[in-house]
Parts: C-alpha cells; structure tokens; sequence
C-alpha cells in the first residue's frame, strides 16, 4: 500500500516529502500500514492527510500527542503516531 500519487503541496526544498516516504517505507517493511493511524498537528503537517493511504486525525494547534494518547487508549490495538512541525511542536 504506497502512497497516493497525489502531487505534494509542499514548499521547494521542504523534506516533508521525503519522511512521509520513510514513514511509509517503515510501515510497508513491517506490514503495520494496516492498523496504523496517524495523527497531524496544526500547519503543513495537517497536509498529511492527502498523501497517506489509512486516516490522519486532525488535531488542535499543540494538542497532537494528547489527542494521539486519547485514540491510543480508545483502540488499543492500533499503531498510533503523530507527525508534527517544528511550530507546533513547540506550541504548547
């Protein structure tokens, strides 16, 4: 399951386009893409969405690792992550 074929919408010389093919290339080596679950923060990591082919929650500027922690108690049995800027990252 690789990534969609979707042109990226990312400024030049910005390397979202290539952890988002690591990030996919980890998931397909140990066959995790089927219970994976993402979750983006707020910016140019929110475009994630556009590009992965399993859902990407949307969260608040900051708030990604609590909503992340929430769905991770809520299934347990997926692999959840989160994908985030260096703003909003250090927004909270």
């Amino acid at each position: 399951m690789p990534l969609t074929h979707n042109s990226f919408a990312y400024c030049a010389g910005c390397t979202h386009s290539r952890l988002h093919s690591l990030l996919m290339e980890v998931l397909e080596q140990n066959d995790w893409q089927d219970r994976c679950l993402g979750v983006a923060g707020a910016g140019c990591s929110a475009e994630m969405q556009d590009y992965f082919p399993f859902q990407i929650i949307p969260a608040p500027p900051g708030q990604a690792p609590a909503v992340a922690t929430g769905v991770k108690r809520s299934s347990p049995e997926r692999l959840v992550f989160t994908y985030q800027g260096d703003g909003d990252l250090a927004a909270r």
